[in-house]
C-alpha cells in the first residue's frame, strides 16, 4: 500500500506487475492490462483467483490460438515465443493459468483479436471488458461492477491519471 495526500492506495500483485510491464513493453495496453487484472482477480491478490491473474478460460485461450478466424495470431504467436520464450500452442489451459507472463500474453493477445482501439479512460475500459473480454456467464460481468472494483481496489494511479509515466516513486510514500 502507498499513502499519497492521506489516501492509501494499493498496487498489483509483484509477478503481476513483472507480466505487464513485459507485454506492455512489446504490444502495449498496460492500463487495459491493469484495470482488467484488478477487475478479474483483485490485482491479483485474489487467493481464488491463484496465478490466473486475468481469469483466462477455454473459450479466450482457444480465440488466441485461433488462426484461422484470426490470421495475423499466426505471426504473433511465432512473436510470442521468439520474444517471451513462452509457446503457447504447446501449453495447456492449465499451464497459461498458473504462468503470470503466459497469462498476460493471452489476455493482451485475445484484446488485440478486436480491432477496435482501446479506450483511454477506465469507464471505456470498463465498458471494453464487459463488451468484449468478459462473457455473459459471469454475473459480474458488467462495467459497473469492473469500475466499482477499479474504485474499490484504489489503484494509485486511479482517478489522478492513467500509466502514462506521471506516477513515479518519490510521488508515492511507502507505507
Amino acid at each position: 500500500k502507498f499513502t499519497h495526500k492521506g489516501i492509501q492506495h494499493r498496487d498489483l500483485h509483484p509477478d503481476l506487475i513483472n507480466a505487464i510491464n513485459q507485454v506492455d513493453e512489446v504490444y502495449g495496453g498496460k492500463d487495459l492490462l491493469t484495470y482488467t487484472a484488478i477487475a478479474e482477480s483483485t490485482g491479483g491478490w485474489n487467493p481464488k483467483a491463484g496465478q490466473n491473474y486475468m481469469q483466462i478460460m477455454k473459450p479466450g485461450f482457444e480465440a488466441v490460438l485461433d488462426t484461422k478466424s484470426h490470421p495475423k495470431l499466426t505471426q504473433k504467436l511465432k512473436d510470442v515465443k521468439a520474444k517471451f520464450g513462452i509457446d503457447l500452442k504447446n501449453m495447456s489451459l492449465k499451464e497459461v493459468r498458473e504462468n503470470p507472463l503466459a497469462n498476460v500474453l493471452v489476455s493482451r493477445l485475445y484484446y488485440m483479436n478486436d480491432p477496435n482501439p482501446i479506450p483511454t479512460t477506465v469507464e471505456g475500459i470498463g465498458k471494453y471488458w464487459e463488451d468484449y473480454y468478459n462473457t455473459s456467464a459471469d454475473v459480474h460481468g458488467t462495467s459497473d461492477y469492473f469500475n466499482k472494483a477499479v474504485k474499490d481496489f484504489n489503484y494509485k494511479s486511479y482517478g489522478d491519471h492513467l500509466s502514462s509515466g506521471e506516477a513515479h516513486d518519490e510521488y508515492w510514500e511507502s507505507e
